[in-house]
């Protein structure tokens, strides 16, 4: 009896022992595992859209049209993500070339205006923002067309069909309302892409030193009236204004002479990456002894060997409208009409309030259509 009382005791210290290995052993494997997928969710949420390499300094946004996945995404100057939308984009796939070929343009542009539901025919919803496609770099490979632009739709079923546009970026009406508070006409970047790739912040800050040392080089030599550093910046296919590099130094050559001072400074630098070029977008403050103006310029660079190069370059004027405004005003305008709508009286026999799909049509702008 005393013997099978004493293996029966050992059989159960081996089995506890055994028990007691494996379960340290599960521990400490679910902790390695929880740690390296807490290092895959840091690596994972730290990657940034390769494309922005500065988003500015004063409290700007980017946005980010994703052709694939039908979204649009919006960015602040400190690269957190601050809102998404459905969208739906050009019935053709890739990017577009030619006038009509119902494809949505891809690479970087600005908004250059804004139109509200007055102003714009039924199909084009309560708001519409117009770009500045084709852009130069558009235009030095010979891209065309016109009218491509962010714009709401009356129609709220479009939005359930993906690639259902003629070119054009569409929103619903209170997604495109939305939108619009957080664009500043010229200087909100709209990039749009076919995918959106992922890299590391190391690299974009990598890369916006290499910029950034560029502009500056370029800014200090044109205060500095040094002609041949000031040349130096760009490339040997530079063309704008109708002047190529040659005619460029000479035209700023004349300038030099004519004026006994060049003051130039810039603020609120974004840097914007597209696959084949790089814009650089600024606040630019001129002034000489005969002249002072200030507005946004854009440089729109091209890796040469290595080195960023100027190909090519425009200036617009400061916007008069302000789309945030206009935007906030819409919206709280059309909150007023909802509301006044659910308190007027009701005839006898109908109901109290609006029903569901009432208060729908009416969010959607689709009533009446």
């Amino acid at each position: 009896m005393t013997s099978k009382i004493v293996k029966i005791t050992k059989k159960l210290h081996t089995f506890f022992c055994v028990a007691l290995f494996i379960f340290f052993v599960v521990i400490l494997f679910t902790k390695d595992l929880s740690a390296l997928e807490n290092e895959k969710s840091k690596s994972y949420y730290s990657l940034l859209p390769d494309t922005f390499i500065k988003l500015g300094d004063n409290n700007g946004f980017a946005l980010i049209v994703e052709k694939s996945s039908q979204t649009l995404y919006v960015y602040d100057d400190k690269y957190r993500k601050k809102s998404l939308f459905n969208v739906t984009t050009g019935k053709k796939s890739g990017d577009k070339m030619v006038s009509g070929d119902k494809k949505t343009p891809e690479g970087v542009y600005f908004f250059s205006d804004i139109m509200e539901e007055k102003d714009l025919l039924p199909e084009y919803g309560v708001m519409a923002l117009t770009t500045n496609y084709p852009n130069l770099a558009d235009r030095a490979v010979n891209k065309n067309g016109k009218g491509i632009w962010l714009h709401a739709t009356n129609t709220p079923d479009r939005l359930l069909k993906p690639y259902d546009t003629r070119g054009c970026v569409v929103a619903l009406n209170n997604d495109m309302l939305e939108i619009a508070k957080y664009v500043d006409l010229q200087s909100t970047p709209l990039i749009i892409v076919a995918d959106i790739r992922y890299t590391t912040k190391d690299k974009l800050d990598s890369e916006r030193k290499k910029i950034l040392a560029l502009l500056e080089l370029w800014r200090k030599a044109w205060t500095g009236k040094d002609i041949d550093t000031y040349v130096s910046a760009y490339s040997k296919s530079f063309y704008s204004r109708g002047m190529d590099i040659h005619a460029w130094k000479e035209y700023k050559m004349g300038l030099n002479d004519t004026y006994d001072e060049i003051v130039v400074k810039t603020s609120d630098i974004k840097i914007i990456k597209f696959d084949e070029y790089t814009v650089v977008s600024f606040l630019q403050n001129y002034r000489s002894d005969l002249y002072e103006d200030s507005g946004l310029k854009r440089l729109y660079l091209v890796d040469e060997a290595g080195k960023w190069k100027i190909f090519g370059e425009e200036w617009v004027g400061l916007p008069v409208k302000n789309s945030r405004v206009i935007a906030t005003a819409n919206l709280m305008r059309k909150k007023a009409m909802v509301m006044k709508k659910k308190s007027l009286p009701t005839r006898k026999g109908d109901s109290e309030r609006l029903t569901a799909s009432e208060e729908n049509k009416s969010d959607s702008g689709a009533s009446g259509l």
